[in-house]
C-alpha cells in the first residue's frame, strides 16, 4: 500500500511576518495531484502492470530524468537511501518485462513481484514529482522578503541560517536519512546569544552538557514535527519581540533558577539520581560512556566514584551554559548573580576534584609503566611469533605441493608443530601476553579517560573564575 505524507509533500510550513509579528502558513506545492492520484491507484491495484504504470507516466509527460537530494518518501530516519543528484528512471519495454519474469514461478510470486516492481517504479517517478513541486515553490520563497524559514527536506547533514528579527537568528540543523544518526534541531540566537534549555540540562540528569549546548530544542526527525518546530519558533520570538525585559525576567532567569535549584539537588542528593545504575559488583570498573551520539570512547570508574563523577560532570557542564549567555548580561544585572552562583556551586567541589586527580594521575602514571611493560614483551614475542609463522608458511607450502591434492592444512601444520615443539611454545606465549596487554590496555585507557574527563571539569571551573567572578555589570533595565 503505497500512502503519502502532507508536509513537503502536499505544502511547505513556513513562517510568515506580518506588521512586526510571526504566523504560521502551508504554501501548497503545485503538483499534478490528478496524476499522483492515479499512480496510487495503480499502485495499489494489483489488477494493473508496471507496463500499465509506465505507460500512465509517459503518456503525462514526466521527464525521466530528475535530482534527488530530497528525502522526500523516505521517512526522515531511513538510511542508506541514495543521493546521486542525477537520477534516469529505467522504462521496460513489453518485451523486457516478459523477459524479467520468470514464468515458472507461483501465480502468487509473481503477483507480489509485479507489486514490488510497481512501488519501487512509482517511488521514483513520485520523488522526482515531489523534488521538481518543491524546488518551484523554494525558489518563490527566496524571493519573498516576508518568509523568514521553511521546512526542509535535503538528505544529510545541513545548517539553515534564517534572519527571524533584527535581534534573533534561526538555525535548523537537520540530517535526514542516516538511520540512528538522524535529527531535526533548532538553535535560537538572541542578540548573537544562544538560547539553551537549562531546565532541561536538569529534567535529563544522565544527559551531557555537550549534547544540550548546541540547540535550544531537538526534536524526533519526522515531517510531522516541523509545524512543532516552526510554532515553537513563532511563539518564542514573539515573546522576545513583544518584551525583551519580560522574556530575560520570566523565561531566562526562571530557566537559570531552575537550574541551578537542579545542581544543588544533585551535589546534595546524589544517590537518589544514581539509582537507576545498576553496578556489577563482581566487576573492579564501571563503564562510562559519552552521551554524545558521535563519540564511542569509555571511561573506567570505581563505584566509589561513581557519584563523585556524576556530580563533577553535571556541575561543570552547567558552565558552557553560562558561556553562551553572559552577553545578556549586558541588559540585566541579575543574571550576573545568577551566573556567579553557579560558578559559586561549582566551587565547592574544586578542592575534592584537584585531590581525586592528584589521585588518579599518580594511578595512571602507574598503569603506563606496567602498560608499557607488557607492550615490549608483546612487540618481543610478535617478532619471534613472526619468524615461526614464515617457517610454518615455508613449510605447508613445500607439503601443499608435495601432497597437492591430498594436502590438508590443518594435518599439516599439526605435523609442523610436532616437529617444531619450540613454534607452539611461542604460540601460547604470544596468547597468554595478548591476554595481558588487552587487560592492562583497557584499564590504562579507561582511567586516563576518567582523569581527562576530570582535568576538563576542572579546566571549566578555573576559566570559570577567571571570566566571571570579579566582573561587575550595572543594570541596564530596557533593552533596545
Amino acid at each position: 500500500m503505497l500512502t503519502l505524507p502532507i508536509i513537503n509533500h502536499q505544502s511547505i510550513s513556513i513562517i510568515r511576518e506580518a506588521n512586526g509579528q510571526l504566523k504560521y502558513e502551508e504554501l501548497p506545492m503545485n503538483i499534478n495531484q490528478s496524476l499522483v492520484n492515479k499512480i496510487c491507484d495503480y499502485v495499489n491495484n494489483e489488477n494493473y502492470t508496471l507496463l500499465d504504470l509506465q505507460n500512465l507516466v509517459i503518456q503525462n509527460g514526466f521527464i525521466r530524468e530528475y535530482t534527488s537530494e530530497y528525502a522526500h518518501l523516505f521517512a526522515y530516519q531511513d538510511s542508506y537511501i541514495d543521493i546521486n543528484k542525477h537520477v534516469k528512471i529505467n522504462i521496460l519495454t513489453e518485451d523486457e518485462n516478459y523477459r524479467s519474469n520468470p514464468k515458472y514461478k507461483s501465480e502468487k510470486y509473481l503477483k507480489q513481484l509485479n507489486q514490488t516492481q510497481k512501488e519501487s517504479f512509482a517511488k521514483d517517478v513520485l520523488r522526482g514529482l515531489y523534488a521538481a513541486a518543491y524546488r518551484r515553490v523554494t525558489l518563490d520563497i527566496k524571493i519573498d522578503s516576508s518568509i523568514r524559514l521553511l521546512s526542509t527536506e535535503s538528505i544529510g547533514w545541513d545548517t539553515f541560517a534564517w534572519n527571524i528579527t533584527e535581534d534573533i537568528d534561526v538555525l535548523v540543523k537537520t540530517n535526514f536519512c542516516y538511520g540512528s544518526a538522524s535529527y531535526l534541531n533548532v538553535a535560537i540566537k538572541y542578540k548573537d546569544c544562544l538560547l539553551t534549555p537549562l531546565s532541561d540540562y536538569i529534567t535529563y540528569y544522565y544527559a551531557r552538557a555537550e549534547s544540550f549546548i548546541k540547540c535550544t530544542r531537538r526534536y524526533i526527525p519526522a515531517r510531522e514535527n516541523w509545524k512543532k518546530l516552526i510554532m515553537f519558533v513563532i511563539q518564542f520570538s514573539n515573546m522576545i519581540t513583544s518584551s525583551p525585559d519580560d522574556f530575560i525576567q520570566n523565561w531566562l532567569i526562571d530557566e537559570f533558577r531552575s537550574m541551578i535549584s537542579g545542581l544543588n539537588d544533585f551535589y546534595q542528593n546524589t544517590d537518589f539520581y544514581l539509582k537507576s545504575i545498576r553496578p556489577i559488583k563482581e566487576e573492579k570498573y564501571l563503564k562510562v560512556y559519552n552521551v554524545d551520539a558521535f563519540s564511542n570512547y569509555s571511561s573506567n570508574i570505581t563505584e566509589e566514584e561513581r557519584g563523585f563523577n556524576f556530580v563533577a560532570e553535571k556541575l561543570s557542564g552547567a558552565l558552557l551554559f553560562v558561556k553562551n549567555i553572559f552577553e545578556l548580561t549586558l541588559y540585566n544585572d541579575e543574571l550576573l548573580s545568577y551566573i556567579k552562583e553557579v560558578v559559586n556551586i561549582n566551587n565547592t567541589i574544586l578542592p575534592t576534584l584537584n585531590s581525586k586527580i592528584e589521585s588518579i594521575e599518580y594511578e595512571v602514571n602507574k598503569l603506563k609503566d606496567i602498560y608499557n611493560k607488557e607492550k615490549t614483551q608483546l612487540d618481543k614475542i610478535e617478532k619471534q611469533k613472526s619468524y615461526w609463522d614464515k617457517k610454518a608458511e615455508f613449510f605447508l607450502t613445500k607439503e601443499e605441493r608435495r601432497k597437492k591434492d591430498k594436502f590438508d592444512y590443518k594435518e599439516s601444520l599439526e605435523h609442523f608443530k610436532v616437529l617444531f615443539p619450540k613454534y607452539q611454545e611461542i604460540i601460547s606465549l604470544y596468547q597468554e601476553q595478548i591476554k595481558r596487554y588487552n587487560s592492562i590496555s583497557a584499564e590504562y585507557h579507561g582511567r586516563s579517560s576518567f582523569l581527562s574527563s576530570l582535568q576538563k571539569c576542572k579546566e571549566r571551573i578555573v576559566n570559570a573564575n577567571n571570566s566571571y567572578n570579579n566582573i561587575t555589570i550595572p543594570c541596564v533595565s530596557t533593552i533596545k
